[in-house]
């Protein structure tokens, strides 16, 4: 499976796609710009929310992705 046909990142799985820190994620999770859901005791953020999230991240720097 590619990164591409994934549909929900465990946050270690995010914090290695990413690249940036697991404290970063939490950090944009608990300020409300990153969405989870809970699969009873996994956190997993969907493969779509990722991507929203690290593209809004890339118009507030104006950098390119």
């Amino acid at each position: 499976m590619t990164s591409k046909d994934r549909l929900a990142y465990t946050i270690p799985e995010l914090v290695e796609a990413s690249g940036l820190g697991r404290t970063t994620i939490y950090g944009e999770i608990r300020d409300g710009r990153l969405r989870v859901i809970k699969v009873r005791r996994r956190t997993l953020v969907r493969a779509e929310d990722a991507r929203a999230w690290l593209a809004a991240l890339t118009r507030e720097t104006g950098e390119a992705a």
